[in-house]
C-alpha cells in the first residue's frame, strides 16, 4: 500500500475506513495517542519481540478477540 515511513496518527487515519482493525506490536502506540475519536479497533500484541516466533503463539488469543472487538476499543493481547 506504499505506507513505508508513514507513523503514529497518520498511520491510524490511513486505516480507518480501510480496515476494521489495526493489528500493531508496538506497545507505545496506546500511550502516544488519543485513541478517543479513532474510528478503528486496535489490538495491541504484547511479546518479547515482534519477530514471528514470538509473535505466532498470540494468534489464537487475536482470533478470540477478532470475534469481539469493536471500533473504538483497544485490546491488548499477551500469553
Amino acid at each position: 500500500m506504499d505506507w513505508r515511513g508513514v507513523k503514529n496518527g497518520k498511520l491510524l487515519r490511513k486505516a480507518e475506513g480501510l480496515f476494521d482493525v489495526f493489528l500493531t506490536a508496538d506497545q507505545n502506540r496506546t500511550y502516544q495517542q488519543n485513541l478517543q475519536n479513532v474510528q478503528i479497533a486496535i489490538i495491541v500484541l504484547f511479546a518479547l519481540s515482534n519477530n514471528e516466533k514470538m509473535l505466532r503463539p498470540l494468534m489464537p488469543k487475536v482470533l478470540e478477540v477478532l470475534q469481539t472487538i469493536r471500533m473504538g476499543e483497544v485490546v491488548h493481547v499477551s500469553l
